[in-house]
């Protein structure tokens, strides 16, 4: 009879582990400048045609920029001195709700929906959660406060203090919610930029597909 040592087991359960975690989710499609990708405690510098993963954290500098491209065809945009979690990518042809969950933690963003149905992904920020409804979203995330301007589609917001949400479908609608609360949908501010202007303002060019 063969005998599998537990320390055995335990690596290759280990080895599992870390596989899960690594799962690749997509890729970089461009990068401008200074991009890093951060798994644990290991960072490493991002460039064109890298491979993005599950639980990874990306991170641009200032005047820098990336486009991540997902096994969906999804595409998100990240603008300078920003943050995003990648924390969970399931795509399948019969996915269940909620199965993409990203969390944006500072800075600027461009998201557009790709061959998942829209509804599978849940953007999450310090103060909000937005549900997404076949969309190109542009977000702006401060300390204590997100924006979130609508480009095309419709999109859903919530506090994620109280859970109070507003839905809109109307292009060039800006929703702002900070720890007080949540604005109503309404038209863009003739001096709030949208994500391109956004990224140029901050010396990146932050080129978009």
């Amino acid at each position: 009879m063969n005998v599998v040592k537990p320390f055995v087991v335990f690596a290759l359960i280990a080895c599992g582990a870390f596989n899960a975690q690594a799962a690749e989710i997509g890729l970089a499609e461009m990068v401008e400048r200074d991009v890093s990708g951060k798994i644990g405690t290991t960072t490493t510098k991002l460039n064109v045609g890298d491979s993005v993963q599950q639980n990874q954290t990306i991170l641009t500098a200032a005047s820098s920029s990336a486009l991540l491209r997902f096994l969906d065809n999804t595409n998100l945009s990240i603008g300078p001195t920003s943050s995003v979690v990648l924390d969970r990518f399931v795509f399948d042809k019969n996915p269940s709700a909620k199965n993409v969950i990203i969390e944006l933690t500072k800075g600027g963003f461009r998201f557009v929906t790709g061959k998942q149905d829209p509804r599978n992904y849940e953007i999450r920020t310090p103060v909000a959660t937005i549900g997404v409804r076949g969309t190109t979203i542009g977000f702006f995330v401060e300390p204590g406060r997100t924006s979130v301007l609508l480009k095309e589609g419709g999109v859903t917001v919530c506090t994620r203090s109280t859970n109070s949400c507003v839905t809109t479908n109307r292009a060039e609608d800006m929703i702002v919610i900070t720890a007080a609360g949540i604005s109503q949908p309404r038209p863009r501010g003739a001096t709030e930029p949208d994500f391109k202007d956004w990224c140029s303002d901050r010396g990146a060019s932050c080129n978009l597909r």
